[in-house]
């Protein structure tokens, strides 16, 4: 990913502390959370791909990946108001664009 990219898609497949993909059919909904160089953590909508085999995408938007740097994300799955389920945190690079 480069600095100012937007329409890219970040696709997750979640996974148990085991290693076993999670059926999400029964999930009521998604969530990004990303932090991008210690700043403020935004919360993102996901979008479910795949159920059975646990996928689920954020296509980014515009101004999210606003400098270079570190990003952090968590995806939070919601199955029910008593059965919430969030991810390993994932480090990726934001590399800067060529001027």
């Amino acid at each position: 990913m480069k600095e100012g990219d937007k329409g890219t898609d970040l696709i997750f497949t979640v996974k148990d502390r085991d290693g076993a993909v999670i059926d999400l059919t029964g999930a009521s909904s998604a969530k990004l959370y990303l932090k991008l160089n210690e700043h403020v953590v935004v919360s993102k909508d996901m979008t479910f791909l795949d159920r059975p085999n646990g996928k689920v995408k954020y296509e980014i938007e515009n101004g999210i990946l606003s400098e270079s740097g570190t990003m952090e994300m968590e995806v939070e799955i919601t199955f029910d108001s008593t059965n919430v389920f969030r991810c390993d945190k994932v480090i990726e690079e934001v590399k800067k664009k060529l001027s």
